[in-house]
């Protein structure tokens, strides 16, 4: 990816001063030099989107530490830095190794200026003889990109400085509004919604440069369908929300496809086959990737080594992962059951024995990043999914969002009316509701979900939509029953990926209670005794955020 920085150079920016009235200013005197340059050929297109990928790399692993290290299922170890630690325990200061802020809005300024120079008036043939206005598609995703370092910036820091004008010379400043996540999420909604493809059946079309490594450049690619469902989803627009991750899945054919760990006899003495991490080299489950290229690779400290038990072994699953994955129910049959995700041990981490002292421990190192090389997951089909869920549960559609989990969202569960009533996917006038079609009345689209199943089967067992007691249970509170599910089966399915502060936060949003939620599902992770001391700064979300950055 290298040869495709001739023109986009990595622009950090300093944030002068933190008010709601501030500025941003370039931080170095190599700058873009951008007179009279315009971006109208393909060419030029592609070598300053290839450079905005390029600078993703540089906050993939961040992205992945600052968003697992604040949640529930990561740890430091005896031999993590104190910038790790910090972030761990919520202290973490401006100068602290593993801010990310500058970077973020580097790349944020970089799509600024291929925004602000791109001739989306240029038209070429396409492979089929007609005339195609083909930027708009850079255009799209240099909005796409820079809504979504927007929203890392407000999740990460509480607040973002939001900007559309580029900086292209180091005197230049510009004025830029403080806005909290509530005021900053209706402007990217408004960004983004004139890219969204017209008819929920319309594929989203992506710059088409080939493939990069093992990748192909689309999978490189924010869809805006995603990164603005997400904006919804964050702003409690449910139906909004479920709308276009349905669209999609439904565009897109994806399935939750049957990747399962299983044990092979009732001794539960053997796992095989080991299935459910073929998924992260299947590429329909990679919707959308930040891949590490051989030279950002080359004397860099990646994750697989902060996780591996024989390399740095920084991080490493907390008591509460351990607890989430072996409190799972396994169903080989209706009746033989035993305790225990099988993603957790085979697949997420591992254990190995080693001499600690005079006696023999085991140890628990997280395995899931050496299926992963240096790849970073932003959207995968199994996170369109259970986003998709949470969403239409929190419409009333319980038992879908749950079926989402025990048996698999298709014609056959819909059509099961002890699964799913009907008045859960049916309108009024008793025809099904657009958005949850899933080929009960169409075989078209039946024939795209068929082959879906339950999630939670790929660690739980094929046997479990016959076990009775995975059920929502009777007199509680259905919505916040199937939400704590869901995001279970997100810990379960999407551990150390970089979700999970979010996804507890963003859940957390949809209650009365935020602050006790956070507080009570991450102060889980901590020792006994140092658990009311987390629970007390964790109420105060206040503390949930990372001073912003200082810059020398």
């Amino acid at each position: 990816m290298k040869k495709y920085l001739c023109i986009f150079l990595v622009l950090p920016l300093l944030l002068s001063c933190f008010s709601c009235a501030g500025f941003v200013d370039i931080e170095s005197n190599s700058v873009i030099e951008a007179d009279n340059y315009t971006i109208n050929t393909e060419a030029s297109a592609r070598y300053a989107l290839f450079g905005i990928f390029e600078q993703l790399q540089q906050v993939a692993d961040r992205y992945v530490i600052l968003g697992e290290l604040r949640g529930d299922l990561l740890t430091t170890t005896d031999n993590a830095n104190q910038s790790l630690r910090d972030v761990c325990r919520f202290e973490a200061e401006g100068d602290n190794d593993y801010q990310v802020e500058g970077s973020l809005y580097s790349i944020v300024n970089n799509c600024n200026y291929l925004l602000s120079r791109i001739d989306t008036s240029v038209v070429v043939t396409n492979s089929d003889g007609e005339k195609e206005r083909v930027l708009k598609y850079e255009m799209a995703q240099a909005v796409a990109i820079r809504s979504w370092c927007f929203m890392q910036i407000a999740m990460t820091y509480g607040s973002a400085f939001y900007h559309t004008e580029p900086l292209t010379d180091a005197q230049d400043s510009v004025k830029a509004v403080m806005k909290s996540m509530d005021e900053l999420l209706p402007i990217l909604a408004a960004d983004l919604e004139p890219f969204v493809p017209a008819s929920e059946e319309e594929t989203e079309s992506f710059p088409g440069y080939g493939t990069v490594g093992s990748y192909s450049t689309s999978q490189l690619c924010l869809p805006v369908r995603l990164v603005l469902a997400d904006v919804y989803l964050w702003q409690n627009r449910y139906e909004d929300a479920a709308r276009l991750y349905y669209a999609h899945m439904l565009s897109n054919e994806l399935t939750v496809l049957n990747q399962y760990n299983a044990w092979t006899s009732t001794s539960f003495d053997n796992v095989s086959p080991k299935n459910w991490v073929k998924l992260f080299s299947t590429a329909s489950e990679l919707q959308s990737i930040i891949q590490g290229t051989t030279d950002y690779a080359a004397g860099r400290q990646h994750l697989s080594e902060m996780f591996d038990l024989n390399d740095a072994y920084l991080l490493m699953p907390s008591p509460a992962a351990f607890s989430l994955y072996e409190n799972q129910t396994y169903a080989y049959s209706a009746t033989t059951t035993c305790q225990g995700d099988l993603r957790g041990e085979y697949g997420t981490y591992t254990y190995t024995s080693r001499v600690v002292g005079e006696s023999q421990q085991e140890m628990a190192s997280i395995t899931k990043y050496d299926n992963l090389d240096q790849t970073v997951l932003l959207y995968r089909t199994s996170t369109v999914y259970l986003r998709y869920a949470e969403a239409i549960n929190r419409i009333g559609k319980y038992n879908t969002a749950f079926a989402l989990l025990k048996h698999g969202l298709k014609a056959e569960t819909f059509n099961a009316a002890a699964y799913i009533p009907a008045s859960e996917w049916k309108n009024s006038s008793g025809t099904a509701i657009d958005y949850m079609e899933f080929g009960q009345t169409n075989l078209v689209y039946e024939g795209i979900f068929s082959s879906n199943v339950g999630m939670h089967t790929r660690g739980c067992g094929t046997k479990l939509p016959l076990y009775r007691s995975y059920a929502i249970e009777s007199g509680v509170d259905s919505c916040r029953y199937v939400e704590n599910l869901l995001l279970d089966e997100m810990g379960l399915e999407t551990a150390y990926e970089g979700n999970r502060f979010a996804d507890i936060l963003r859940v957390a949003r949809h209650r009365t209670d935020p602050a006790a939620f956070v507080a009570e599902k991450i102060s889980a992770k901590y020792p006994s005794s140092e658990r009311d001391a987390m629970k007390a700064k964790l109420s105060d979300s206040d503390n949930w955020y990372l001073p912003h950055q200082t810059l020398d």
